[in-house]
Formats: C-alpha cells, sequence, structure tokens
C-alpha cells in the first residue's frame, strides 16, 4: 500500500511539472487524505529523517515546512553526478581504494508558464555567456535563475524583471555569487530585468568576498 500511494503521489506532482504544494497535492490525489499524503511523502524523503523508510522519492524544495514538494531525478534532464573516491593506509601502509560513495546533486528548475515564455522570447539562449545547448534538433535546455531567490529568507517575487534565462554553468556561478551582475552583461533583455534585483545579487557578492 505504501509503494501504491507513493507512486500515485508522485505521478501527480510529476503531472504539475515535478514541483507542487501540498495543496495542489491534495487536489491531485482525492483517493487519500491529506494526512495520509503528508505522512507518505516523509516517509519517502530523506529530508525529513537521516534515513527514509521507504524508496528517496521526494524533496522539499524551499525548507521543511514550506509545503512546497519536489520528485527526485525529474527536474533535471541530465543530472550531474560527483563519484567521491576515498583512501586509507592499510596496516602494510599501502594505499588502497574505499568505498565509492555516489552523490547525487538537484536543481530546483520551476518551469512555470513565466519563465517558459522568458526562455522562448530569449530564444532558448543563456542571456551571459550566450551559449545555446541543443537537445536535439527543434529543443534546447536552458534554466530560469530568480536573482533574488524565491525562498527564505529573501522572498523574492516570482515575476519576468527578476529571472535570467541561463545555461547550467552560469546559474552555478549566479546560485553561489561567484560573479557580480550588470545591465551591460545580460543579452536580449526581452524580460526587463530590474536593477534593483542585480543589486541585492551584488550585494552577496560582495559580502561573500569580503568574508573569504
Amino acid at each position: 500500500m505504501a509503494k501504491e500511494s507513493a507512486l500515485y503521489i508522485k505521478e501527480a506532482i510529476e503531472s504539475l511539472g515535478g514541483v507542487a504544494t501540498l495543496n495542489q497535492i491534495y487536489e491531485k490525489c482525492p483517493r487519500y487524505q491529506k494526512s495520509s499524503i503528508r505522512r507518505t511523502i516523509q516517509e519517502h524523503s530523506s529530508d525529513t529523517t537521516t534515513t527514509p523508510k521507504y524508496e528517496d522519492i521526494f524533496f522539499t524544495v524551499n525548507g521543511l515546512g514550506s509545503g512546497v514538494w519536489g520528485v527526485r531525478n525529474y527536474l533535471l534532464p541530465i543530472q550531474p553526478e560527483v563519484i567521491k573516491v576515498e583512501t586509507f593506509l592499510s596496516p602494510s601502509k599501502e594505499a588502497t581504494p574505499a568505498q565509492r560513495i555516489l552523490t547525487n546533486f538537484y536543481r530546483v528548475s520551476r518551469d512555470t508558464a513565466l519563465v517558459n515564455e522568458i526562455k522562448k522570447i530569449v530564444d532558448y539562449q543563456c542571456q551571459l555567456c550566450e551559449l545555446k545547448l541543443p537537445l536535439s534538433e527543434s529543443k534546447w535546455y536552458i534554466e530560469g535563475h530568480h536573482i533574488k531567490p524565491l525562498g527564505k529568507p529573501y522572498n523574492g517575487p516570482d515575476i519576468k524583471e527578476n529571472i535570467l534565462i541561463v545555461c547550467p554553468n552560469c546559474h552555478v556561478k549566479c546560485d553561489y555569487k561567484l560573479i557580480e551582475l550588470s545591465m551591460d552583461m545580460i543579452k536580449n533583455n526581452k524580460q526587463n530585468i530590474q536593477q534593483e534585483y542585480l543589486e541585492f545579487h551584488n550585494e552577496e557578492y560582495r559580502i561573500k568576498v569580503e568574508t573569504k
């Protein structure tokens, strides 16, 4: 029963784009009570416990208590993987390979109608480096970045003026405040990105540089 309900909830979230609020999930899963849905999600998520009771299917998007959940392995067409290889010295002082640990990193990609609209008007091209990453002859991969983050504690607005369309590499640079942003850097600014959000990003960048 636990597996059946988890798969049902997983399909419901995927039908909503891979990320959904609890209220949206409740509406998509009328056969289950709200408390049952919450319990099933928690039992299938390593975000609520060190070791999930069952398969680790769900992750919290904006932190526990936000009421927003996503499906693991759904959001990225190409998921980055990092293999960490550790070594130790045996009693004979010879180095031998230790356990290989597979770590998956998940990026929340809010492919809302608004983000998709901006992707189209900038022709699926990175607005910083101008990379256009083809998946096929008629499909490209690009990401939407909220310059002032939506989640706590920033609570940035989900509006076109706060959204930058970027390739995965530039997205990482923006997320981790590795670069400053200016209007001159932004190509094809058809969504009319506002200076106040660039200033927010740059202030975070300066704080990071000063604390290194």
